[in-house]
């Protein structure tokens, strides 16, 4: 505490909030911001999120010349839950694991839509990529993906994302 008031204001009582002045703490947590993206720079890869068949496709496009992990869900409420139990299962176990991304690599999380457009046979997603259920995570370009419950073991999302 001690070293704290050291480099505070004299006669501020904000502690610090808009002096210029920073505490010990504040400069820990830019210590540990600094070391994040230090890290995350070692595991570089980019994010996109889209919806809808469309702009994954433009997204596709854009990224050709690059590796792409692409990971299909359902819609989110305004709560930010899909309505696919499912997905909500999947979603952070998958997230966990992007950190075995191969370096340069694109991750496209796809919102396919609200369950009603999913359900229909005729949907581009279903026709167009041969998507049989969401959650499903694709490496796009091959024909190696993982289905439904597939995408709640690490293991198996690990493995998509390292091996050749």
């Amino acid at each position: 505490m001690e070293g704290e008031a050291v480099l505070l204001p004299k006669n501020d009582e904000s502690e610090g909030a808009g002096s210029g002045v920073q505490t010990g703490s504040e400069v820990a947590v830019q210590i540990v911001q600094t070391l994040v993206q230090e890290s995350m720079a070692q595991t570089a890869y980019t994010e996109v999120k889209v919806r809808g068949y469309e702009e994954f496709c433009q997204f596709l496009e854009k990224f050709k010349d690059q590796l792409v992990f692409a990971l299909f869900c359902g819609s989110k409420t305004a709560e930010g839950v899909s309505w696919c139990p499912d997905c909500v299962t999947a979603e952070p176990i998958v997230r966990e694991n992007l950190q075995h991304l191969p370096e340069g690599s694109v991750f496209i999380y796809c919102d396919v839509g609200e369950r009603e457009y999913w359900k229909d046979p005729s949907n581009d997603f279903k026709q167009n990529l041969k998507l049989t259920a969401v959650p499903t995570l694709l490496k796009c370009g091959t024909p190696q993906k993982l289905v439904e419950e597939e995408c709640f073991k690490p293991e198996l999302v690990q493995m998509l994302f390292t091996e050749d």
